[in-house]
Order: structure tokens, then C-alpha cells, then sequence
């Protein structure tokens, strides 16, 4: 292995060889190629502090590159009115403008075949405190434990306040209530994905769980390229409008698809949702744009199931983590520095 680094460095590997690469070069870092989207209407203050993430995220692992998407502003508009995102830092590659949801950028904007120099793949919300994350570590953790698709512990508006989080019991009581009523969920809304809930045993850096949401997924390069060809490739239209059901298939693909990698786990270091931009329709926002996102989510009720019967797991939602697949044994990277 260490002949084949010395002529083909990891980040022109096959995927399929880019882990067992990186696994014989520790010294190594990761590249890694982050996705997130955000929309003009939005306005200038919210706008400035999603930059204002991804700066510091770039500063944090120089390693980091980013596409962004427009996603409120059409292809072939000509007026100024979409450059809405000033001062970009220069880990951004480009800045695209593909209408709709989170499912229709990540197909056309991350095809593997244009990302063949990056071992990670990290889409996340425009909300999320990325600037502040220890991305190195969930990648080292994620490589260690030979994760497909992981994503950090999720905090919500409490601990970004610094406010005493719930205790458990209560938590789960409100999270259950919630659900009777059909309310949508972030990540940190899960008990499986919040930072409220510690792995287990003590000391456990990856617990393997069965349900990422689309909200802060990380997946590893072989992982994203059987994903995006099994899945986002094979897309009805109306997924254009909704993210329905995609949680509820990743996980059971990567893990009968690869083999020799774990197929999802939950990740000790936490990020934090600052939640002040809920992207749950495209565009404004509007009652006509909720009511597309439902119906396109009852299209699908039909469609998906037969369409990705080996798959799709209606059981995923689990209130439980599984087994933990990576204890802290060696010392964990901080500031950008992958070792």
C-alpha cells in the first residue's frame, strides 16, 4: 500500500482504495468537499453569518472546500439580485443556483465523477455552527472505525444558549409528543442524534445507528459514489420539492452495499444548530410551497417503498443506538491539525 501512495497520492485513488490509502499514510489529512445551500430571501444578516461558518470552518481545516447553492434563484436569471453572499472565502469553489430542494443540488452539484480528489463528502444546513466544529476528529473517527455515512451529535437552541438541557426522560416524553403530531424534526429533535444523549460506554468516540437525517450527513468517498448512483441518480422528479424517505434509505444501502465498512454511525463531537434559518421549502417559504412539499411527500409514500424495497427501512426511526464500534484510545486532533 505504501508503494501504491508514493505513485498515486489518496486523493486520485480509486474510492474503493482511498480508505485502506489513507489508513496506511496516517499522516494524511482528509480532503473534503462540504455542500450547503441557502436562499437570497433570506437577507443580508443571515446570509453574512453562514459565511461567516463556513470562514471559519475553511480557517479550522484547510482541507475543506465548499459549493454553495442559490437554491431561490432560477439558472437563467440575468439581474444582480442573486449575488446576495459577499466576502466569500476562497475554500469556496463556485457558487451554483439549482432550484429546489436539498435532493436536486446534491444530485446535480456533487456527481463523483467531478469530485475524484476529495475522501469526504459533507453536506449540512446553512444554520448549522460548522465554524466551530471538530471536523477533524469525526473524520478521524469516521476512517478508524471505517464509517460510510456519519454524522456528529446534534445540539439544539439549549445548548447553543448554554442553557441546562432537559433530562432525558422528559426529553424523549416531548420528542414522542411531538411526533404524534406529525411535527418535522432536526437533528438534534432525535434521541438517537442528540447531543443530550452521551455515547455509550463512557468513552466511546462512534456508536453505529440506523437513521442519519438530511441535516448534517458526512460520508466517506465509495460511500457517497454507490449512494448518488443507487439512489439520487434514480430520483422521481417530485423529489425536487421534499427530502422525504432519503433518511430511511442511506443507512440500510451503505451497509449492505459496502461491505467492508460500517454502514451509519452517530459521532461524539458535537455541532451545533444555531437554527436561524429553517430551510424546509425552497424559496420563500410560502403556504403554496408547504403545500408542494406534502404533496410531493404523499406522491412518494407510494413510489418509494416499491421503488427501494431492498433498502428502504420503515424501522429506522429507532429510539436506540447500536453497538459502539471506536472507544477513545488515542488522542484526538484539535484546531484543523488532522494528528
Amino acid at each position: 500500500m505504501l508503494a501504491l501512495l508514493a505513485s498515486h497520492p489518496p486523493a486520485v485513488l480509486p474510492p474503493s482504495l482511498r480508505v485502506s490509502a489513507l489508513l496506511a499514510a496516517d499522516e494524511l489529512p482528509p480532503t473534503v468537499i462540504g455542500a450547503s445551500e441557502t436562499g437570497c430571501h433570506l437577507g443580508s444578516d443571515k446570509n453574512a453569518q453562514f459565511v461567516a461558518q463556513i470562514t471559519q470552518a475553511c480557517a479550522r481545516y484547510p482541507q475543506l472546500s465548499m459549493i454553495i447553492n442559490l437554491y431561490d434563484v432560477r439558472p437563467d436569471n440575468s439581474s444582480s439580485s442573486w449575488q446576495c453572499l459577499e466576502n466569500l472565502p476562497h475554500c469556496v469553489l463556485r457558487v451554483v443556483r439549482i432550484p429546489g430542494m436539498k435532493p436536486t443540488f446534491w444530485t446535480q452539484a456533487l456527481k463523483p465523477s467531478t469530485l475524484v480528489s476529495y475522501d469526504y463528502v459533507w453536506m449540512f444546513d446553512n444554520d448549522m455552527g460548522v465554524g466551530s466544529f471538530d471536523l477533524a476528529s469525526a473524520l478521524q473517527i469516521m476512517r478508524r472505525a471505517k464509517v460510510s455515512l456519519g454524522q456528529p451529535r446534534v445540539a439544539g437552541k439549549e445548548l447553543v444558549r448554554g442553557e441546562r438541557p432537559a433530562h432525558a426522560t422528559k426529553a424523549t416524553a416531548r420528542l414522542q409528543s411531538i411526533r404524534a403530531r406529525d411535527v418535522v424534526l432536526s437533528g438534534e429533535g432525535f434521541r438517537t442524534l442528540t447531543a443530550q444523549e452521551p455515547l455509550e460506554p463512557s468513552g466511546c468516540q462512534a456508536q453505529e445507528i440506523f437513521r442519519v437525517e438530511v441535516q448534517t450527513p458526512i460520508f466517506e468517498a465509495s460511500a457517497w459514489e454507490v449512494v448518488h448512483a443507487q439512489l439520487f441518480e434514480k430520483l422521481p422528479p417530485v423529489s425536487n420539492k421534499t427530502d422525504y424517505y432519503i433518511d430511511f434509505t442511506w443507512c440500510k444501502m451503505t451497509r449492505l452495499l459496502l461491505l467492508n465498512q460500517v454502514g451509519c454511525a452517530i459521532l461524539d463531537p458535537v455541532l451545533f444548530d444555531l437554527d436561524f434559518a429553517s430551510l424546509d421549502a425552497p424559496g420563500t417559504g410560502n403556504s403554496t410551497e408547504r403545500n408542494d412539499l406534502v404533496k410531493a411527500g404523499h406522491v412518494l409514500d407510494g413510489w418509494w417503498p416499491s421503488h427501494f424495497k431492498r433498502f428502504y427501512d420503515a424501522e429506522a426511526n429507532r429510539w436506540n443506538r447500536s453497538r459502539c464500534l471506536l472507544m477513545n484510545t488515542t488522542t484526538t486532533s484539535q484546531g484543523g491539525a488532522f494528528f
